[in-house]
């Protein structure tokens, strides 16, 4: 099934992180597989697994049977990189238009989760599109740069960008730790607002098949918010939330969203580096 106005010649990769040295790599693996089974992309496209920290080869033939039945194509990296390099590593190694990448903690929520995630993507002037994002700021680290609330950022799990544009966001320094890796996340030159920068739009897919601007993400019932029933992907997070008492749920619920409302104008106009320029002198 193609989505409307999706070129014939176009490819669609999905890359998927098995990675063994995760907590409870294998359920997690068969939770992934199971949901990718029981709901339909929606949309062609070529499956990746990323096999990626397994110590030894015995351990990937037992990673490789967990998927046995699957159509395919696997790639292997090192445990160096975390999730994001290994992603870098898989997209330079295919072809295809849009690179989509799901964690290991991934379990799709929806029918036509992947056409629903194109569909948003091929829309005029958007650049990155997820399941979730959060405008949540973290406490800043030793030698990096902190971001202001409201920091917004597309989550790196269950996104998706051009194959293109996703590969010359990748940095000259190797991602040697976490700093790295967070500040391409939601530091100040995040995968979203290198591409804010460029003048592209991102956007939170719902599974209602909506894709969300940055000052609705706080009532998408996505990320963080009520029951999370408009999740189109779930993860380790939105399972920490779904499982915490009400007071902690109301702690994570104001670190993504601060008063959950829809922002100002200026988020609703799209010139978002001037909101946080905004923000920063009030």
């Amino acid at each position: 099934m193609r989505s409307h106005g999706f070129k014939d010649d176009a490819r669609v990769a999905a890359f998927y992180l098995a990675r063994g040295a995760d907590h409870d790599a294998s359920a997690k693996c068969q939770r992934f597989r199971a949901s990718y089974s029981f709901f339909p992309a929606g949309i062609r496209h070529d499956l990746y697994i990323i096999f990626k920290g397994y110590p030894a080869e015995v351990d990937y033939e037992k990673a490789r049977g967990l998927f046995k039945g699957l159509s395919f194509k696997a790639i292997y990296t090192s445990d160096d990189s975390f999730d994001i390099g290994s992603y870098y590593i898989a997209a330079a190694q295919a072809s295809h238009d849009y690179v989509c990448f799901l964690n290991t903690s991934s379990e799709i929520q929806s029918d036509g989760w992947l056409l629903k995630l194109v569909g948003n993507l091929e829309l005029p002037g958007v650049g990155i599109v997820g399941a979730s994002g959060s405008y949540e700021a973290p406490a800043p680290h030793p030698g990096w740069k902190a971001s202001t609330f409201p920091n917004i950022h597309v989550r790196t799990n269950a996104f998706m960008m051009r194959r293109t544009e996703f590969l010359a966001t990748q940095p000259d320094d190797f991602l040697a730790d976490k700093i790295a890796v967070y500040q391409l996340e939601h530091g100040p030159n995040s995968l979203t607002r290198q591409m804010h920068r460029r003048g592209l739009q991102s956007l939170v897919v719902g599974r209602d098949g909506r894709g969300y601007s940055p000052a609705f993400w706080p009532i998408s019932e996505t990320f963080r918010q009520g029951n999370q029933r408009n999740l189109l992907v779930r993860d380790n997070q939105t399972e920490t939330y779904r499982g915490a008492s009400p007071a902690l749920k109301q702690l994570l619920f104001a670190s993504a969203w601060g008063k959950g409302q829809v922002m100002d104008e200026l988020l609703l106009s799209g010139d978002i580096d001037a909101c946080w320029k905004r923000k920063l002198k009030a």
